[in-house]
Order: C-alpha cells, then sequence, then structure tokens
C-alpha cells in the first residue's frame, strides 16, 4: 500500500500539525510518522500516536557512506582554504570554518540518508513536513530550534517524483531591534571592561609569572590550582569563564582580575584586509564546478543550503576569531605569559597555541577527550579530525594521559612534543571505603546487595556529528533500552544512568522514550566522579568515561548492538561461542548476547579475583610519567 510519510523534528511541528489538520489524521493506515527528534520521539508517545525513530532508516553502512562523503568534502575545504591573517596564524580560521562547516554538513547528510532510505523502505508516495522559519538564526553551529527537514523532504520528494506537502510552523517570535541592540550593549560592555584590564592589570600582576588559559572547565582548574599552589609567584588569567548567561560571565570579569574576555568589535579599517580574504573564498566556491558534485549526494543537491550556512552563520563566526586574535596577540605581547595551557584547540583556542610559537611562549595541550588508535579507514577519518581539535595542534607541547593516547600518535603522528603525565583532566576517585558506606552517601543503600552498573555515554546529534565512532541520540536510546531489557531478566543488577542534559536530550523526553522499570534511575545532578565511585562496572559505547574508569581501575563493559565499533581494542569479547577471559574491559557486539554476558561476569568476573595487572596496559607506570610542576618549573623560577 503507498503510503504518506509525516516528519516531525520537533515538538511544536507535530502541535501545528494537529491544529491544522487533526491527530485523527496521523492515525491513518496510510500513514506514517517519522520522529526526527528525541522531543517528537517523547510527545508522539504521550499521545499515544504510533511513529518510526531513525535507527530503522539510518545503520551501519549509513554510517560509512556518510563518512565517506564527508571526508571527500571536507578534503577539498581544506585544500582551498588558506587564509592566513596579517600577524602569520593561519590554522585556527581554517579550523573553526571546517569544524563550523563539518558540523552542519553531517546534519545534512543524515536527513538526506534518513528521508532517502525511510522512503524506499516504506514505500513513501508523498511526503509532508514542516516549513520552519530559520531567518533570524545567526549561529555558527545548528541553532536549538533551526531545521531543514522541509527543504530536504522537499527535494528528495521531487528525485523521486512523489507528492511533496508542507504546513506552516508557528511564527517565530524575536523582536529582531532588540537582539542587536543586546548585542551591541554586550559588546561594548566586553571591549570597555577589557581596556581597563588591559591597561591596569599589571598592578596585579607584577612580579608575578601569568599563566594563561583558556577557562577551568573539564577539570582543568585542578591542574592549574597545583601550579599555584606548588609556584607562590604564578598568577593565572582566564580567557573565558563558563559559568552562567553571559551578564554573569561579563560581572565575573569586573569582580575578578583574573578573567578577561576579549572583544568582538574592531574598527572596519582593521578588519577589512581579513574580510576581503573570506569574501574572495566564498566567491569561489559559488562559481566552482566541482562544488556542485561535491555538495551532492544520492542525486539531493545541498549547494545553496551550504553556502547560506557559511555566507550567513559560519563567515562572521571566522571573522569573529580573527577579531578576538587581534587582541589576544596585544595581550601576549605586554604580558608575555610564562606559560600557556588549554584543554582544547578550536578557533580562538587553536590560535593561542599559533601565537604563543610566534611569541616563543611555551604552550601545552592537555586533551579533554579520549584517543584511541584507529583500527579501519572509518575510525582514522574521524578520530584524524577529532583530533585536530584535542591533540593534533600547533601547540608545543601535549600531554600524555594514557597509554591510549600514546598508541594514537603512534598511529596518527602529531608535530608536538610528547609529556606523558598520567591523567590530569580525568575523574579521580577515592575507593579506599567500601561499597556499602559509598553508596549509603548517596543514597542508594538500597542496591548495596546488587552489581552497581554505571552507563555513561555521549550520543551525537543535529549539530555534533560525528559518525560511526559516536552513537546517534536514537542509537544512543535503543541501546540504553536493550540495556534496561537485559538487566531487568538478569536480576542482581542495578543501572545507574548518568546523562548529561541539553536541548537536544532533556532528562524528561529521555524518560518518556525508556522502557519503565525499577531495574534503573537516571542521573543529571553531581559530579561524574560521584557515580564512578560507587560504580562497580561502567558501560559505554565511545566517551572519555571508559579511559576515567579504566585509569581508576573500574572495569568497563562496551556496548555496541550493530557490531561495528570498539573503542578500545584489547576488549575481551563476551559471546558464548568463545571462551571469554576475566579482564577489565569487556566488549559485547550484539542484544542478543547482553544478558548471557551479564551472567558471565556475574559467575566470573564479579566472583572472583581480579588481578591488578590487567589495568597496567590502560595506565602509565610511575616512572614513566613526568610532573607539570617539575617539567615546566624553569618558566616560574627564571
Amino acid at each position: 500500500m503507498d503510503k504518506t510519510l509525516v516528519l516531525f523534528e520537533f515538538k511544536d511541528e507535530i502541535e501545528s500539525f494537529i491544529l491544522q489538520n487533526s491527530i485523527n489524521r496521523l492515525m491513518d493506515e496510510d500513514v506514517c510518522v517519522l520522529a526526527l527528534h528525541p522531543e517528537a520521539r517523547a510527545y508522539l508517545k504521550k499521545k499515544g500516536i504510533l511513529h518510526f525513530d531513525t535507527t530503522q532508516f539510518f545503520n551501519r553502512e549509513s554510517h560509512q557512506n556518510l563518512l565517506l562523503k564527508s571526508n571527500e568534502i571536507i578534503n577539498w575545504i581544506r585544500q582551498l582554504f588558506t587564509i592566513r591573517d596579517d600577524f602569520g596564524a593561519k590554522e585556527g580560521y581554517s579550523n573553526t570554518f571546517i569544524f563550523c562547516l563539518r558540523s552542519f554538513l553531517h546534519h545534512i547528510l543524515w536527513l538526506t540518508e534518513v528521508l532517502e532510505n525511510a522512503c524506499s523502505k516504506l514505500n513513501v508516495k508523498k511526503i509532508i513536513s514542516c516549513q520552519r522559519d530559520n531567518s533570524i538564526i545567526t549561529e555558527p553551529f545548528l541553532f536549538t530550534k533551526e531545521g531543514y527537514v522541509f527543504e530536504i523532504g522537499a527535494k528528495i520528494a521531487k528525485k523521486l517524483n512523489i507528492g511533496f506537502e508542507s504546513f506552516p510552523g508557528g511564527k517565530v517570535n524575536q523582536n529582531m531591534f532588540l537582539k542587536k541592540l543586546t548585542n551591541l550593549v554586550k559588546e561594548i560592555s566586553t571591549f570597555s571592561i577589557y581596556q581597563l584590564k588591559y591597561r591596569f592589570l599589571i598592578f596585579w600582576v607584577r612580579n608575578k609569572k601569568i599563566i594563561l588559559t583558556t577557562s577551568r572547565s573539564y577539570n582543568l582548574g585542578r591542574v592549574l590550582d597545583k601550579l599555584k599552589h606548588t609556584f607562590s609567584n604564578v598568577y593565572v588569567v582566564y580567557l573565558n569563564n563558563k559559568q552562567g548567561t553571559y551578564f554573569q560571565k561579563l560581572l565575573a570579569t569586573v569582580v575578578s582580575c583574573e578573567v578577561v574576555l576579549l572583544p568582538t568589535i574592531l574598527t572596519q579599517k582593521k578588519w577589512k584586509g581579513f574580510n576581503g580574504k573570506l569574501n574572495d573564498f566564498v566567491k569561489m566556491l559559488e562559481v566552482s564546478q566541482d562544488s556542485i558534485e561535491f555538495f551532492t549526494y544520492k542525486g539531493v543537491s545541498f549547494k545553496g543550503l551550504i553556502l547560506n550556512k557559511i555566507i550567513k552563520d559560519i563567515i562572521p563566526a571566522v571573522r569573529e576569531t580573527y577579531i578576538q586574535s587581534v587582541y589576544l596577540k596585544s595581550f601576549i605581547k605586554k604580558y608575555r605569559p610564562a606559560l600557556i595551557i588549554s584543554q582544547m584547540a578550536r578557533g580562538l583556542n587553536y590560535n593561542l597555541g599559533e601565537l604563543a610559537t610566534l611569541y616563543k611562549i611555551p604552550s601545552l595541550l592537555i586533551s579533554h577527550g579520549s584517543h584511541v588508535p584507529p583500527e579501519n579507514d572509518y575510525e582514522r577519518i574521524e578520530w584524524k579530525e577529532h583530533g585536530f581539535g584535542l591533540i593534533n595542534t600547533h601547540y608545543q607541547y601535549v600531554a600524555l594521559q594514557s597509554p591510549w593516547a600514546k598508541a594514537y600518535i603512534d598511529s596518527i603522528p602529531i608535530a608536538s612534543k610528547q609529556i606523558i603525565t598520567g591523567p590530569l583532566l580525568y575523574a579521580d576517585t577515592v575507593r579506599n571505603k567500601n561499597k556499602e558506606i559509598r553508596l549509603k552517601e548517596n543514597a542508594f543503600l538500597a542496591h548495596k546487595d546488587k552489581i552497581i552498573l554505571l552507563h555513561a555515554d555521549t550520543p551525537r546529534l543535529r549539530g555534533s556529528f560525528r559518525f560511526y565512532v559516536y552513537q546517534t541520540v536514537d542509537e544512543y536510546i535503543e541501546s540504553l533500552n536493550a540495556l534496561i531489557r537485559a538487566v531487568e531478566k538478569a536480576k542482581d543488577f542495578y543501572l545507574m544512568i548518568r546523562v548529561r542534559p541539553n536541548y537536544y536530550l532533556t532528562k524528561e523526553d529521555l524518560t518518556e522514550v525508556l522502557i519503565e522499570s525499577d531495574c534503573y534511575s537516571i542521573h543529571t545532578e553531581g559530579n561524574f566522579v560521584d557515580y564512578l565511585s560507587m560504580a562497580d562496572m561502567l558501560i559505554s559505547y565511545s566517551s572519555t568515561t571508559i579511559e576515567e574508569a579504566l585509569q581508576n581501575r573500574v572495569p568497563v563493559l562496551l556496548f555496541d548492538r550493530d557490531g561495528k565499533y570498539c573503542h578500545i581494542k584489547s576488549a575481551q569479547l563476551l559471546e558464548p561461542s568463545v571462551k571469554p577471559e576475566i579482564n577489565s574491559c569487556y566488549y559485547v557486539r550484539n542484544e542478543d548476547v547482553l544478558k548471557w554476558a551479564l551472567q558471565w561476569l556475574k559467575e566470573h568476573h564479579f566472583s572472583k579475583e581480579v588481578p591488578n595487572s590487567l589495568w597496567d596496559m590502560h595506565v602509565f607506570s610511575d616512572t614513566e610519567k613526568q610532573s607539570l610542576p617539575d617539567y615546566f618549573g624553569s618558566c616560574f623560577t627564571n
């Protein structure tokens, strides 16, 4: 039977459709409803409307195909984008441009793949989609309510020669004048405060050695505090304070001399030359005949969408990076930091490393991510791109926190000098208390006789897609449901789900789409280390939490329903067809054996003595590690 495919990305689209039609239209047997976002899944479920999620239309082959297509486009773009500023920095701008473009590109490719496959598998003869208003969007990444389902749906309908119907979404009520005025006030306030800091900071840092850094996030504050404790003459200056709203950050810069926010306004005369280079690059893309082929997938051309995003949102972000770099250059030239430290290298933070080299200032990158050697071409593509913002940069030094990071750079060489430090940013648990006390302290005493499983992962959706080595959000949800089913059957286990809520996956929506059961609970509050200290085992797909657990000698179970990716290559496969041995890390590649795997772990790993030597491959020995205060001591004593 021919089907009509109704596409929903957000709750407001469902409400608009029902208001303009009726809920009964979504109940017709010839109508298929596809939810493209957890928010839509949760709302449809509450309304009792049967629907598909994207897992049926996005599989292992989809991950592979989109990675290859993305790699083809990005390699071409990287050759073309060769813009250098007037003081020699280059890679930070390319890094900003490609990171923003790649995120948007992946969303468009994902939409095309999902909708094309849905039409094919469901025998669709008509598509219905909401037309959203994206006119007010000015973000380099995919904005919270920014949507392109209408545009891609229309293109696929035309390609397949099937019907297409749209319905209007809700009106976007935003006072653009007020928004521009607010932004202007922010810019002027930041500029004014910066000028005061630039001129008078000298009175606070006199006879001090400055460490210039990005922020205290991702546990970097812990590293900085240790340096301050070791050297009494250290003064730390932060380029960002990520706590609270913009005006709370601004207030923090007023009351704290340590925080220096860089302005984003500059006279046109000073950025005119750089802006001209950006405009020339865009024109080159517009007239390029190659761009037509590159920006086409499965017969669907998205060149117009890409160019619009580049011109309207991404180019302004690159320009802003340049403007902030001008101020950063002046600040570094005047105050000559003794050491520059960052936990990431994107945009301005990348330029921070380049400028350090320009002024011969030692710079150290301590990655907040997990880095493992790639096993195949797909892993190599994604982990290499991932590394450009976290470990493979222009910083002079890079801290290696685990042997897996060392194995990564042995496979994908980097220019930075390596310092084996052991874990600096990873969670650090204190496991000298018995389990009952730890559970009691965190109100989980009722589960003291059970094996505590902690699930922590990093699903990707919309503006942050990374194919193959990360799960999509729908894959993440289905993996959790599979785990809940297995835990219910296996007994003797309790599952704690640690979630970092965000706009595309709230705790409320996740609660709605997961199976109801008393064998698990969802947690967003507190620190990850609190939950890791209670866990008997961590379960994940691909996350820094995996290495954090192994560094703390907490065993790990890697679970991938599709069997495509195993984050730790030495993990012991758990299947009835093999004879597993006790290990520090395990891998399950099929939901069908998950219950068996949990039972095996109960009877073997959790019932026998686990040798400490099993963690040696994940942890640097004390004799291998170097202390940062010792290594950089001369920066503060000369």
